[in-house]
């Protein structure tokens, strides 16, 4: 157990750490969110997501968006989701189409992710288009005999190039079998802005 919190403690010395250290401006942001899904069938899952997201160090809303989403599980160790976002933005609003392939491994302890996300977004007021490529790989520790499991992730965005990248470290605690708290800072490194931003993320996930 201490050898698997070890490694993650090294991965967020190695990897999340210096980017904040070389960020030139930060922005302190709070994402807090609510997710209910429910399975319909052994394969199928249809759920739905609304969150809130401030910025400008907390004191304006940067979005607020509902996610209805379905869930479709191909094998064991990989599921598709078809998902969007009706997002208001501070800037006008969007709609955001997701659909994503998550491929999972479970060993002794540790739950490895690959999420493969592509993100279309039609924005106002100018009514266009934009696309971005995100992968998403995550490991997370269940420590036993707990209801606590610590994570780490990074998450790249790329369009035509890289535009920003984001760095995890959370813990997921389980409340009860139908509610767990994801509780996460993340550091997004923004490529082409002066100001990277600081977020204290907090989800609640309900199975229903």
């Amino acid at each position: 157990m201490m050898t698997g919190i070890r490694r993650i403690l090294s991965f967020i010395a190695l990897v999340i750490l210096p980017s904040v250290l070389f960020a030139q401006d930060h922005d302190l942001c709070f994402w807090n969110a609510v997710s209910l899904k429910k399975d319909v069938s052994e394969r199928w899952t249809v759920g739905i997501r609304t969150e809130h997201r401030s910025f400008n160090n907390v004191s304006k809303t940067q979005q607020y968006y509902i996610r209805p989403l379905v869930e479709y599980e191909i094998l064991p160790w990989m599921k598709a989701t078809m998902q969007s976002d009706f997002a208001w933005m501070h800037s006008g609003f969007n709609i955001r189409l997701l659909p994503q392939v998550v491929f999972s491994y479970k060993n002794s302890g540790f739950d490895l992710s690959l999420r493969q996300r592509l993100q279309a977004t039609w924005k106002q007021p100018d009514n266009s288009w934009g696309f971005l490529f995100r992968t998403k790989a995550q490991i997370r520790y269940r420590i036993p005999k707990t209801p606590i499991s610590p994570l780490v992730a990074v998450e790249p965005f790329y369009m035509s190039e890289f535009v920003r990248t984001r760095y995890h470290a959370g813990v997921s605690v389980s409340v009860t079998k139908s509610l767990s708290i994801l509780i996460q800072y993340v550091y997004q490194d923004h490529y082409n802005k002066r100001v990277d931003d600081n977020v204290v993320w907090l989800t609640f996930n309900v199975k229903l």
